[in-house]
């Protein structure tokens, strides 16, 4: 019989195994029982990556900024003047 959670009243499921499939082409799948997945990596590598992002992000009016609702966002002007697509800030 399966153990019973106290908080949901369902039966729990532990997973023994699980997989993670990386292929040559960049594709990948994770088997079932992966609840989360994350990829750890240095920030100056992702700056490194995105190295106009990096950039732009230090012209900002403030060292805090989200690149959301604050004025003298550096990322807002050059998304809105088109200089940078939303879609390559997306995948940053």
């Amino acid at each position: 019989m399966k153990e019973m959670s106290s908080t949901m009243g369902k039966g729990k499921y532990t997973i023994i195994y699980r997989e993670l499939i990386i292929f040559d082409w960049g594709g990948l799948i994770d088997t079932p029982g992966t609840r989360e997945m994350r990829l750890w990596c240095e920030q100056e590598e992702v700056n490194m990556s995105f190295e106009e992002i990096a950039d732009l992000k230090n012209e900002c009016r403030f060292t805090n900024c989200r690149h959301q609702s604050e004025p003298g966002c550096t990322i807002k002007a050059v998304l809105s003047e088109g200089r940078l697509t939303q879609n390559r800030y997306k995948e940053y």
